[in-house]
Formats: C-alpha cells, sequence, structure tokens
C-alpha cells in the first residue's frame, strides 16, 4: 500500500515576499523582484505564485483581495501618496527601502458593512510570519480610523491613513492550518481603508528551531562521547 503524504509548501523558511498593491496612475509597476496586483474597481487580479524577493524563485504563495464582486474593493483612488521622507521607519525589515511606485499607490476597501480582507494562501504551516505593510493617503485626504484584525485575532491595530508615516510589523504570525493568514478589515457606512505595499517574512516556528537545536546539541554530545 503507497502512503500518500500531504505536499509541502514551495515557500521556505527565510523567504521574504513583497507585494506592490496596484500600479501608479501612470501605469507603472515596481520593477525587480516585487509581486504587482493590479486592476480596477470592478475587477482585480489575485497574485497565484508569489516569486521570491532575493532571486525571483516562485514560492507559491498566493495573495488575493476580497469583495472584488461588489465593485467596493479595488486599485486606485487616491495616487501620488506623500512620499517616504518623513517615514519613521524608511522601509521593510527584509526588502529595505520601498521604491516610489510601491508606495504612491494603493487598493482601497469601502465595502460598507461587508467583510474586507487580504488573503495570503500556499503558506507553510510549520512556518511562522512577520507581516509589515503601509496604509497611508495624501495628507489633507480626510479617512477614519479602522482596527484591522491580522491572522484571525492574533493581532490588531488601529490605523488612520491620513498622511501616515508608519510601517506596520507584527512577528510570530500562524496560518490558520490551511495554509493561509487572513487581514480582515471591518468597515461600516461609507468609511474606506487603504493598502499600499506588503512585506511578507517567513520564519522557523520557536518550537521547531528548539527541535532543532536540541537534536544538534544530543548529537555533539553523541559525537564527544565516542
Amino acid at each position: 500500500m503507497t502512503l500518500s503524504l500531504p505536499v509541502s509548501a514551495a515557500i521556505v523558511s527565510g523567504d521574504v515576499l513583497v507585494f506592490d498593491v496596484g500600479p501608479s496612475a501612470s501605469g507603472s509597476e515596481t520593477a525587480g523582484n516585487w509581486n504587482n496586483l493590479s486592476g480596477s474597481s470592478s475587477s482585480v487580479s489575485p497574485i497565484t505564485d508569489a516569486i521570491r524577493f532575493s532571486d525571483g524563485a516562485s514560492t507559491g504563495v498566493g495573495l488575493a483581495l476580497s469583495g472584488l464582486l461588489s465593485g467596493k474593493v479595488g486599485i486606485g483612488g487616491i495616487d501620488d501618496v506623500t512620499g517616504p521622507s518623513n517615514f519613521s521607519s524608511p522601509g521593510f525589515i527584509g526588502s529595505g527601502a520601498i521604491p516610489e511606485t510601491a508606495y504612491q499607490d494603493l487598493a482601497y476597501f469601502s465595502n460598507e458593512d461587508g467583510a474586507n480582507s487580504f488573503t495570503f494562501s500556499g503558506l507553510d504551516n510549520s512556518l511562522s510570519y512577520t507581516l509589515s505593510f503601509i496604509s497611508r493617503v495624501n495628507a489633507g485626504t480626510e479617512r477614519p480610523s479602522l482596527t484591522w484584525d491580522i491572522g484571525e485575532g492574533q493581532a490588531s491595530v488601529a490605523i488612520d491613513p491620513e498622511n501616515n508615516t508608519n510601517i506596520y510589523s507584527f512577528s510570530g504570525l500562524s496560518t490558520d492550518g490551511l495554509g493561509k493568514l487572513v487581514v480582515s478589515i471591518p468597515i461600516s457606512g461609507s468609511d474606506t481603508a487603504h493598502l499600499n505595499a506588503i512585506e511578507l517574512i517567513a520564519i522557523p516556528e520557536p518550537s521547531a528551531f528548539s527541535l532543532v537545536m536540541g537534536f544538534c546539541v544530543l548529537s555533539f554530545l553523541g559525537l564527544r562521547r565516542r
């Protein structure tokens, strides 16, 4: 009898993925090993096989926005977002400085009284993840503060995107057991949320790392006894 083993995700520990959430008004996308979501207010193409920032290799990771059929989630809305010269942090943890084409465009979520989210899929359940993102619009653009829920209750943050200089980072996030990591943004009335650029880093689970280190120590002690 042949045993059927589950297929592991292609993403591995140490992988860094970066996403430009939509091309700018001029139609440009972020070059290099960035993953670009693109589309309009009625159609946003999901990413199904994100590439790794270091060398452009495939990872099998997907990224999709929710609520597309409602026409209330899409690419665009506000362009030419204030530059990063006043960022409290000038770049992401793993990929460094954020290109202008990535911070000057965005996706918007305005699905009134509905579920709004972006979902990573194809992740390895044995790893944990660090997620960083930008949510910002031009100064003088009035937008409400909204609470984002990261990783199904693992973390949350209140964000006011007007002239926001923060890069939000959350470490030690785990999947839902099905290879997914979901960020949900509850929205009511005519409120709108915005998302400019994302970074996702895969890291070993602390328990797995401890197990590997323990095995290495035992192996070392065994060699010394010999």
